[in-house]
């Protein structure tokens, strides 16, 4: 999927949409989506897994990021969600951001290494 910098002020918000869909002919038991995130101001982040063909939610997982003053650098770090209702073959992976305290740097967020797997 590649990465993804996006940068904010407190007014705004940002989403990242992708549809990943399952290559064989099974149907799958289970499934989870993980992506990394490397954040240099707190935000609110949320990992969404929403079935492609039918627009229902699967899984979602909302994580906060709080930046220690002052911040050390920042690191990457793995986001997971496991699905709560059932999977599908086609995901949707929905990846929303809100919220920034930017102070006087500019802030920015990267988004990298997204990834599904299906389980049967």
């Amino acid at each position: 999927m590649g990465a993804m910098t996006c940068g904010w002020d407190p007014s705004q918000f940002a989403i990242l949409d992708k549809v990943f869909v399952e290559p064989g002919t099974r149907t799958p038991t289970s499934c989870k989506a993980t992506v990394y995130v490397k954040t240099s101001t707190p935000i609110n982040f949320t990992l969404q897994m929403i079935n492609a063909d039918d627009w229902s939610y699967i899984g979602s997982t909302s994580i906060q990021f709080a930046i220690p003053i002052p911040p050390p650098p920042p690191t990457w770090s793995l986001v997971t969600v496991t699905n709560t209702y059932g999977c599908s073959r086609a995901i949707n992976v929905r990846i929303g951001i809100t919220g920034s305290n930017i102070g006087i740097a500019a802030p920015f967020a990267l988004i990298d290494d997204v990834e599904i797997d299906w389980f049967y």
